[in-house]
C-alpha cells in the first residue's frame, strides 16, 4: 500500500471513485462502514447499487448528474441502509474538467461522503 492510501484509509470521510460507468474503482475504509459492505464486494458494483440515496425531487441522483453531465454536484441526501437511515453530505467532482470532452469519456468521478446524522 501506498503512502496516497494510507493517508487516504486514514481520512473518517468516505471517499469513492468510479469509472464513467458509475463502478467503483476505489474506495476508503470509511466509505465501506459507511454503506455497511465488505470492501471486496464494493469494487466492480455500481455506486448507485450501494449508495442508495433517497430520491429529492425528480432530477437525476447526484451521481448521474456527475458523470454524464460532468458537473459538480454537492447537498444533503438521507442514505438508505438496512440497519437505518443516515443523513449525509454528498460532494460528486468529475475527474476531466468541464468541457473536456476527450478526458470525460475516459474519466469518471469522485465522490466524498460526509455523515451529518448527529448535526441533522
Amino acid at each position: 500500500m501506498g503512502k496516497m492510501e494510507i493517508a487516504l484509509a486514514a481520512i473518517a470521510e468516505a471517499i469513492v471513485w468510479t469509472d464513467t460507468t458509475g463502478a467503483i474503482q476505489w474506495c476508503n475504509p470509511a466509505f465501506d462502514r459507511l454503506v455497511a459492505h465488505p470492501h471486496h464486494t464494493l469494487l466492480g458494483r455500481f455506486l448507485q447499487d450501494v449508495l442508495l440515496l433517497a430520491p429529492a425531487d425528480s432530477r437525476p441522483s447526484p451521481v448521474e448528474q456527475v458523470l454524464r453531465r460532468h458537473v459538480k454536484v454537492k447537498g444533503i441526501y438521507e442514505l438508505q441502509r438496512t440497519n437505518g437511515h443516515r443523513t449525509v453530505e454528498l460532494l460528486g467532482t468529475p475527474l476531466a474538467p468541464k468541457g473536456d470532452r476527450a478526458q470525460a469519456s475516459e474519466s469518471g468521478g469522485v465522490f466524498t461522503i460526509h455523515d451529518i446524522t448527529e448535526r441533522a
